[in-house]
């Protein structure tokens, strides 16, 4: 059933505006020594949907064999997984950025498939997932104190607003422009921590600081140490003390990381504000665009 508002959204049920696809549970459902940390497919846990995006650090794969016998739970470029078991609402996208072909959820996950009418641009949808709308759904739906649950049934009657394509697009295309940024930001600030630790490994694990040549080195069990450290400050705290000059070396080399670190977290921390901000206005319709 689809309603309009005085905004001139519809109003409808999840149901009606995405497939809503189950996993396979059936005999063929991989047991625990069929999964192998490679391989043709990928087979989902709730690990790799930690909140709104996947997450690979940790992965799971049964064969092409096996993945051939499972009837559902398949993933299509552009579906959506949801968490319905354990840990509930958590979703991430399968968009082109996801490096594997042939993923599978496991049976705490669902589908969310926009239905093939064009009415729900992913790209919206992804945000609604997101929203409070959602969310506070997700919870007043949700069964079950030791293991909560959200079942099909109660899935499908989801209240979504949908405005028209050329909103929805645009809707889509600021909040994802904040994503980005904060990608972007959050790369960089990871790139300048490594670099950072690269030139700390490099001086006072591998030895190889300016100078290092001349150093006089005391080997204590095994390992170098400066000759400026005693056994008895081993004993009570055992780290390697570079003289001043090395310290203050490394200092002016590294410390304009932890300046550009520092801005780039002060802007990354604003940019998620207004995103968080905006999101539920621009989803809801309260702010038009």
């Amino acid at each position: 059933m689809t309603t309009q508002t005085l905004k001139n959204w519809d109003i409808s049920n999840l149901g009606s505006t995405v497939d809503i696809i189950d996993g396979d549970r059936g005999k063929n459902y991989p047991k625990q020594d069929e999964f192998s940390d490679s391989g043709y497919c990928l087979f989902l846990n709730t690990k790799n949907v930690p909140s709104n995006s996947f997450s690979f650090d940790e992965k799971m794969f049964v064969t092409k064999e096996k993945d051939f016998t499972l009837r559902k739970g398949k993933l299509s470029r552009g579906d959506f997984v949801l968490t319905t078991r354990g840990t509930v609402g958590h979703f991430a996208h399968f968009s082109d950025k996801i490096p594997f072909e042939n993923i599978r959820i496991n049976s705490g996950m669902v589908i969310l498939r926009p239905k093939k009418d064009g009415k729900l641009l992913s790209g919206f949808f992804k945000f609604y997932l997101d929203s409070l709308l959602f969310r506070d759904q997700v919870k007043s739906r949700s069964s079950g104190s030791a293991q909560p649950q959200l079942p099909i049934r109660d899935l499908s009657t989801f209240e979504i607003e949908i405005p028209d394509l050329q909103s929805q697009k645009q809707i889509a295309d600021i909040l994802s422009t904040y994503d980005d940024l904060i990608e972007n930001n959050t790369r960089r600030i990871q790139i300048l921590e490594q670099m950072a630790q690269a030139v700390y490994t490099e001086w006072f694990v591998n030895f190889r600081f300016p100078g290092h040549e001349k150093a006089k080195m005391i080997d204590i069990g095994g390992g170098a140490i400066f000759a400026s450290v005693t056994r008895a400050d081993l004993n009570n705290f055992p780290v390697v003390i570079p003289n001043a000059k090395v310290a203050g070396l490394f200092e002016d080399l590294v410390s304009p990381f932890d300046g550009l670190i520092f801005n780039i977290s002060h802007n990354l921390s604003v940019l998620r504000r207004s995103r968080d901000l905006l999101l539920p206005k621009l989803v809801t319709g309260e702010i038009r665009v």
